[in-house]
């Protein structure tokens, strides 16, 4: 196996690993917001026709 060693005694051995996203930042809630107006203003539309029939 391949043995890492730090480049300096200040540099810690960082090994890679999954990064955990946060819940809880606002990035993410905003989106799911834009998402909840979007479904709403879709319900508001007229029902959706099919190319042959406006043709």
């Amino acid at each position: 196996m391949l043995e890492i060693h730090p480049i300096a005694p200040s540099f810690p051995v960082v090994k890679p690993k999954k990064i955990k996203r946060d819940d809880t930042r606002l990035e993410k809630q905003h989106r799911r917001k834009k998402q909840e107006v979007k479904e709403v203003k879709e319900e508001d539309a007229e029902p959706m026709q099919h190319i042959d029939e406006v043709v």
